[in-house]
């Protein structure tokens, strides 16, 4: 029997599920894991309104996924100190929806027997490019941005995220924590940038928090951090964790072993990432933020010094909506005409459930003529009251409104740090509302005080009054008017009042409990469909390759409703077996990082034979090596899943080995020849990695893919001077920085240079890379 999910009182819990502290202080535990989140190909992604994308039977309203960058994943961090208990996941999503919430908590109860209500914080990465349909919007905005709702993928979607964190639940192990917030965090705007128009302050949620957390041996667990920031550098058919997963696979590349790192999104409405401004695109951008921003993360890291005590509390409540809870005055929000059809002139008619699409850019025309201007790039314009221009009012269509009438709202204490949790897209104005309310009412130092979004439910923009009736896309996002921001972030910082306190409050507010769809709608096909010639290679790896050369596999799998496959690169060992190929952090070289990509593509196609008839299902695996990938003997092994029309059977494909070689096509060049004095010379040479410009592996971070990115020296380099007469001085070069080699020459007498060049081989990287041909002669001053 599953148990009944409780938010702060909202609902009895069952027996089943017991909640975990209550005991003695110990020190601190821990524990982290990962795994994948339920994300089928073909599946819409949520985010972009009118995405285009393939037809699938995963895909609605918006199109479909035909592949990843990086696998979808969840990840989840323990804390346990025998009196009570925290555990933090984050999901390749969008943001949590209540109803995902909800079935998480369920979901976890059944598995573990454990309750988490107000012992959990889950939150979205804000991705624009994770699955969808687990939002309750109504169909007819499934193109806004999120597809229509699905109660079966909604449960699948739970299922994955729960089975992560029960896993981060056991084997706790003694460990150590540390945390901070520093502000400023990107005063340049090297990270993010602000999106909004101009109505906002120039000024950003300028704060990072960050935290540590190791094994009681010091070694590293794993890594919290969040700032604001959209997921929105991609925007491409492929499933993908964006900027927030780019920044967690930046630390974790600093790190000599696996380490989980879990990006918890901030005041990131009104905050974009910052594009690559070498010319990075896609997937390659994603792995230049990873380098560019991964060393300062680092840093944060190495600043702290994790103990073993800590104190922590989550208090979180459900609150009902209403116009009334939120203290519309009457004659407050609401309209006066809808394109002069409605209601008879004079008349007011209050948005007594709310309202969408306010400021639509299609209707505010009309009300120009009312004073009422949608400019947000224009501060002295701003929307009227009964002008708004809202789409739809809530009362019009109240079949639908049940979700958008209740939240909940958390606060967590960590030490002496609170954070605060707000369901949807905090804006930065909000964000500082939010933390000038909590230091107020909590008495504490603004500095430990951080807002987070996108977390425990999403009542999607959040902004505060003035910023609202300025307009744009986030006012018509938006339900619940100008007033609701501001209402939302005061009942949070009343929350957060009572983790000043020993007692254990009531929290409840007579609010419906967490949300269940009244329809239960499952317009996503549950239909299996049998896949032809599954295990079936099409394409198999050449017999050899050379460093920045890209591998290629395509096979015949199963259809995505039950295929999600593996691929896994192996190297053979000295002599010995193949086993799986580690990076230089441990992780295995797979399908799920940033090296490889995976597309996927229905022969026929669902526009040529619909859904379930029989097809073959073309699956293709690519990994771009890079210069720094180890030479020696390498396989591909796939492990997926097909419907044979009967059951679902496991299959296996395993290649034949190919080699991977080192490179010969660097180009050595001669920088400069600096006389010294009397007959001494200071020679530079560097050796240049080919552009990428199709492909999207970085060479070198500070230099373009179109671009030859300059090598890292290693150990001497061979150069020749031709003299006159047809004489050759043979020059030993030795590593001077990042990217040169130095050489200083002390010419004989009689000794007449003519031009000094590399000779084919003379410059080799780390990595056992060399030039192929002789550089050009460079003339001797």
């Amino acid at each position: 029997m599953i148990a009944t999910f409780v938010v702060a009182g909202a609902r009895e819990a069952s027996a089943q599920c017991v909640a975990p502290g209550g005991g003695p202080t110990t020190r601190l535990y821990a524990n982290a894991a990962e795994g994948d989140l339920y994300s089928p190909v073909g599946i819409s992604m949520a985010g972009y309104g009118g995405r285009d994308g393939v037809t699938h039977p995963f895909a609605k309203s918006i199109g479909g996924s035909s592949g990843w960058m990086d696998r979808p994943n969840v990840k989840a961090v323990t804390l346990d100190n025998g009196a009570d208990r925290l555990v933090i996941a984050r999901g390749t999503l969008v943001f949590v929806s209540d109803i995902l919430y909800a079935k998480v908590i369920d979901k976890v109860c059944e598995l573990s027997g454990v309750d988490l209500t107000e012992k959990l914080w889950l939150s979205g990465t804000h991705t624009h490019s994770g699955p969808s349909h687990f939002y309750p919007i109504p169909s007819l905005f499934g193109s806004a941005g999120f597809d229509v709702y699905d109660e079966n993928v909604t449960q699948r979607i739970a299922d994955s995220v729960a089975s992560v964190i029960v896993a981060s639940m056991e084997d706790l192990q003694p460990a150590r924590f540390a945390s901070t917030i520093r502000t400023p965090f990107d005063p340049t705007d090297r990270v993010t940038r602000k999106r909004r128009c101009e109505s906002n302050p120039a000024t950003k949620e300028d704060r990072v928090f960050f935290a540590r957390i190791d094994r009681e041996d010091g070694s590293p667990l794993a890594a919290l951090m969040g700032w604001g920031m959209h997921g929105t550098l991609n925007g491409n058919e492929l499933l993908n964790s964006d900027a927030p997963g780019a920044a967690e696979y930046g630390l974790e590349q600093t790190f000599d072993e696996p380490v989980p790192v879990l990006f918890l999104q901030g005041a990131g409405g009104d905050q974009s990432p910052t594009p690559s401004q070498l010319g990075y695109r896609d997937q390659g951008q994603l792995e230049w933020l990873a380098l560019e921003h991964g060393p300062r993360l680092r840093e944060l890291w190495d600043s702290l010094s994790p103990s073993s005590n800590l104190t922590f509390e989550m208090v979180s409540k459900r609150l009902p909506i209403s116009r009334e809870a939120i203290s519309y005055e009457d004659g407050e929000f609401g309209y006066s005409t809808y394109f002069g059809l409605f209601p008879k002139d004079g008349e007011f008619v209050e948005y007594s459930e709310g309202a969408f699409y306010c400021g639509d850019p299609n209707l505010i025309g009309y009300y120009a003529q009312y004073d009422s201007i949608a400019d947000c790039n224009n501060l002295d314009t701003r929307l009227r009251d009964g002008y708004y221009g809202c789409m739809i009012a809530g009362q019009w269509v109240p079949f639908w409104t049940f979700f958008i009438k209740q939240t909940q709202i958390s606060n967590v204490r960590l030490g002496d740090q609170i954070l605060s949790l707000m369901p949807g897209e905090l804006t930065s104005p909000l964000a500082a509302y939010l933390r000038e309310q909590i230091a107020d009412e909590a008495g504490w130092d603004p500095q430990n005080i951080a807002a987070f979004g996108y977390a425990q439910g999403s009542q999607l923009y959040l902004l505060r009054p003035w910023d609202w009736v300025q307009g744009g896309y986030e006012t018509s996002m938006n339900f619940w008017g100008p007033k609701f921001g501001d209402w939302l972030a005061e009942q949070n910082a009343s929350l957060a009042g009572q983790l000043t306190t020993p007692a254990d409050e009531d929290n409840e507010t007579g609010a419906p409990p967490p949300m269940v769809h009244p329809d239960k709608p499952a317009d996503i096909s549950t239909e299996l469909e049998k896949g032809r010639r599954a295990g079936r290679l099409i394409e198999s790896p050449a017999a050899g390759y050379t460093r920045m050369e890209s591998v290629e596999l395509v096979w015949n799998g199963g259809y995505t409703g039950v295929d999600m496959p593996r691929v896994v690169v192996e190297r053979q060992g000295e002599g010995g077996p193949f086993a799986p190929y580690l990076d230089r952090t441990g992780r295995v070289v797979s399908d799920a990082g940033l090296a490889t990509r995976v597309t996927y593509t229905p022969v026929p196609n669902y526009d040529e034979r619909r859904h379930p008839r029989p097809r073959r299902h073309e699956w293709h695996f690519t990994w771009e090596t890079n210069h720094d990938d180890p030479a020696g003997i390498y396989r591909l092994r796939v492990t997926g899943k097909n419907y044979n029309g009967a059951s679902v059977e496991d299959y296996e494909i395993v290649t034949d080995p190919f080699e991977l070689i080192a490179a010969d096509t660097l180009t050595a060049e001669v920088v400069s020849v600096t006389p010294l004095g009397g007959n001494v010379y200071d020679v530079k040479f560097r050796a240049l990695y080919p552009p990428n410009p199709n492909g999207w592996r970085v060479r070198n971070v500070d230099y373009a893919p179109f671009e030859a990115a300059p090598a890292r020296p290693y150990d001497k380099l061979y150069a020749e001077i031709q003299l006159q007469g047809g004489g050759v001085k043979a020059v030993e070069a030795y590593p001077a920085d990042a990217e040169h080699w130095a050489s200083p020459v002390v010419l004989q007498a009689g000794q007449a240079p003519v031009s000094v060049s590399v000779p084919e081989g003379g410059a080799t990287d780390a990595y056992g890379n060399i030039n192929g041909e002789k550089s050009a002669a460079y003339p001797w001053p």
